[in-house]
């Protein structure tokens, strides 16, 4: 990982812009763009092997805050949920590395300097050498949609998937 994937813990700004999009985005639009809600995904704790706890599925996010983390960059949307979602249960996450990608956060796990938070389906099943604990009390689950241009006509493989997942 270059230095460029790694920087000291900084606060996200108060008043932050991506507060006001979490607000439109229960509305279904982000920045202009209609959003189709399409599921959600669940947050993950993984660990290297040699760092594993005992085994188990689930880990508490009081568990999670006192192992070293490595967390997505404070200014990412996954980000800012994970934190919010702990802070509801009196919980700050104070990580020791950060980044803005999932494959720094499992390159981090499996070096075992730190286990990472992920979202569920970024990890591969079958690696031997990474633990997974579902994140509950709270459960955390991080949104997905589909956003696009307000352009009409709408691509036809858009349309699709709108009506697929009861879209307009």
């Amino acid at each position: 990982m270059g230095d460029g994937h790694r920087r000291a813990r900084g606060g996200r700004p108060p008043g932050s812009a991506d507060r006001a999009a979490a607000g439109a985005e229960q509305r279904g639009h982000h920045d202009g763009h209609p959003l189709t809600p399409l599921g959600s995904e669940l947050f993950v704790l993984v660990t290297s092997v040699p760092a594993a706890r005992p085994a188990g599925s689930t880990i508490t996010a009081r568990e999670v805050v006192d192992r070293p983390l490595c967390l997505f960059d404070p200014l990412l949307r996954a980000r800012m949920l994970l934190d919010d979602a702990c802070a509801g249960v009196g919980v700050v996450l104070r990580p020791v590395v950060e980044t803005n990608s999932v494959e720094g956060l499992i390159a981090v796990a499996r070096s075992g300097v730190a286990d990472a938070v992920v979202p569920a389906s970024t990890v591969a099943e079958g690696w031997p050498d990474l633990r997974v604990a579902a994140i509950n009390d709270p459960e955390i689950r991080l949104p997905i949609a589909l956003a696009r241009l307000a352009d009409e006509p709408r691509p036809p493989v858009v349309a699709v998937i709108e009506a697929l997942v009861g879209g307009r």
